[in-house]
């Protein structure tokens, strides 16, 4: 095994027929934990140390967003300063924000935003690339359930092209949601980041919840900022406020990212270590731990 270093002048390794993969290998952090880390940083009272946030599109367009709300400065030293809506730079004011081709911004956003209360003033809420060519209907649905006031019509079809681009009057948050046949877990995350943000509540699932080791991710972010999310029969029971943990939360490697190096050191009889990721990680593709292991 030798490093290499390829056109672009970005490091790499070349492995030659016979050689293993051996040692120590970092891997960027997992975007959907770092953006459920960010987002709920913003919501929560106080202040947040996050480390080890990767620089990826998708992380960096919801820090775009925010920053959008929260200022320039927010989070460049690693520490965000909380408060929600209400710190909001732009608060009262109309304000357009960008979700770029992220799934994950979007819906935590657009849930988070149309039920951030009336103060918070309407938003437009972009997207770039494929996004704008993608359904949230059941999403949708729940919002404008709860009294959301969401627009252009086109997006309240019964069979829409797309929901973003969005525009979001806000509302208050009431205490009981309700979503009918998700197609993405996403959908679950952004309502429970919305009940969390009010201070707990409600949310019931009806039909399957896919995707599930990414709702127990923001179960679990939840928790280390102090909400208690319970789930039974797809009824979840959000109690608690957001508030900043004490600890420096650190971002765990992402592990579709690691497992690609675990199975290069299983394949190659050798033997390969990634820090920072263990058993007790709630993201689902480690699981290739099981079939490497076998």
């Amino acid at each position: 095994m030798e490093t290499t270093t390829s056109e672009s002048n970005r490091p790499g390794v070349t492995i030659l027929p016979g050689q293993s993969v051996e040692g120590t290998m970092g891997v960027p952090g997992s975007k959907s934990l770092a953006q459920r880390h960010l987002l709920a940083a913003f919501l929560a009272q106080g202040r947040t140390q996050v480390e080890c946030v990767p620089e990826c599109g998708d992380v960096e367009a919801l820090l775009g967003a925010l920053r959008c709300l929260a200022g320039d400065e927010w989070g460049q030293d690693g520490v965000y300063e909380g408060g929600g809506w209400a710190s909001s730079e732009a608060h009262g004011e109309r304000t357009t924000l960008s979700a770029g081709e992220s799934g994950t911004a979007a819906r935590l956003l657009t849930a988070c935003l149309a039920l951030g209360g009336p103060s918070r003033g309407p938003v437009h809420l972009a997207v770039e690339g494929s996004l704008a060519l993608r359904c949230s209907r059941a999403l949708i649905e729940s919002l404008v359930g709860a009294g959301a006031m969401l627009g252009p019509p086109s997006v309240l079809q019964a069979a829409p092209d797309s929901s973003w681009p969005l525009d979001i009057d806000p509302v208050a948050c009431p205490g009981q949601l309700t979503l009918r046949d998700p197609a993405s877990s996403q959908e679950i995350s952004a309502l429970l980041f919305a009940l969390a943000a009010r201070g707990g509540g409600r949310l019931t699932v009806r039909g399957s919840m896919p995707s599930e080791p990414y709702i127990r991710m923001t179960e679990s972010v939840l928790a280390d900022f102090g909400v208690q999310v319970d789930e039974v029969d797809g009824l979840f029971s959000v109690t608690g406020r957001l508030r900043a943990p004490a600890h420096a939360l650190v971002v765990e490697p992402d592990a579709s990212a690691a497992a690609v190096v675990l199975a290069a050191g299983c394949v190659s009889g050798g033997g390969v270590r990634v820090p920072g990721l263990t058993s007790s990680s709630t993201q689902g593709d480690l699981r290739i731990i099981e079939y490497l292991g076998t």
